[in-house]
C-alpha cells in the first residue's frame, strides 16, 4: 500500500481523522509483518543454501588436497624414473666402451692371424722353391710348415670361439637396452598423461571453487525494514 493512495479524513478540530490514521498504521504493520515473515523464509532458505555451499566448498577443498598429494606422488615417481633412465644411460655408455675395447682386441687378434697366414704362405713358397733340395731339408721345411699350420688352425679356433662369445654378449646387450628404453619410455609417457589429466582437473576444480565462493559471498539475506510506530495525533 503506497502512501500516495491513502486519503485521510479531516477532523473537526484540524488534523486527520484518528481512526483513519490508526487503520493506516494497522494495515502498514500487517503488511510489514507479512513482508517480514516472507523475508525470514527467504533468509532461512538462503542460510540453508549457504550451508550447502559451505559443505560443497569443504568437499572441494578436501578433494583439492587429495589431488595435490597425488600430483606430488606422481612427481616423485617421475623423478625416480628419470633417475633410473639416467642410470641406464650411464650403464649403456659403459657397455659401449667395453664393446669398443673388445673390438680393439678383436682387431689385434685378426692382425696376429694375418701374420700367421703370411707365415704359412711363406713356408708354402719355401716348399715350392726347395723341391729339389735334399730330403732332410725338405723334412725340416715340412715340419715347420705343419707347425705353422697347426698354430694357425689353433688361432682360428680360439678367434672363432672368442668372436661367438663377443657376438652373443653384444646381442644380449642390444636386447636389454631396447627393452629397458621401451619400458622407461612407456612409463614416462603414462606419467606425463596422468600429470596432464590431474592438472586439467585441478584447473576445472579451481574454476568451480571460485564460482562457488562467489555464490556463497552473494548469498546474504536482504535487510529487514523497521516496523512503524503507533502514535496518536
Amino acid at each position: 500500500m503506497e502512501a500516495a493512495d491513502i486519503q485521510f479524513r479531516t477532523a473537526a478540530l484540524g488534523g486527520f481523522h484518528k481512526q483513519d490514521v490508526q487503520d493506516y498504521i494497522s494495515k502498514s504493520n500487517q503488511e510489514h509483518a507479512a513482508r517480514l515473515e516472507q523475508l525470514e523464509r527467504e533468509a532461512a532458505q538462503l542460510r540453508e543454501e549457504r550451508d550447502k555451499l559451505k559443505e560443497r566448498l569443504e568437499q572441494r577443498d578436501s578433494r583439492l588436497v587429495e589431488l595435490s598429494a597425488q600430483v606430488q606422488q606422481l612427481t616423485g615417481q617421475l623423478a625416480e624414473q628419470s633417475s633410473a633412465l639416467e642410470t641406464s644411460r650411464e650403464e649403456t655408455a659403459a657397455q659401449k666402451r667395453e664393446c669398443a675395447a673388445q673390438a680393439g682386441e678383436l682387431k689385434r687378434l685378426k692382425e696376429r692371424l694375418e701374420k700367421a697366414e703370411q707365415i704359412v704362405q711363406t713356408y708354402e713358397a719355401i716348399k715350392d722353391r726347395t723341391a729339389g733340395i735334399e730330403l732332410e731339408a725338405h723334412c725340416r721345411a715340412q715340419d715347420i710348415e705343419d707347425t705353422a699350420q697347426a698354430q694357425a688352425a689353433e688361432m682360428r679356433a680360439v678367434l672363432g670361439r672368442w668372436l661367438d662369445k663377443v657376438q652373443a654378449s653384444y646381442d644380449q646387450l642390444c636386447t636389454g637396452m631396447e627393452t629397458t628404453a621401451s619400458h622407461i619410455a612407456q612409463e614416462l609417457v603414462q606419467t606425463c598423461k596422468n600429470l596432464n589429466g590431474f592438472s586439467a582437473e585441478l584447473g576445472e576444480r579451481g574454476t568451480a571453487l571460485k564460482q562457488l565462493r562467489k555464490i556463497y559471498e552473494e548469498a546474504e539475506g536482504p535487510k529487514m525494514p523497521e516496523p512503524l510506530s503507533l502514535e496518536e495525533e
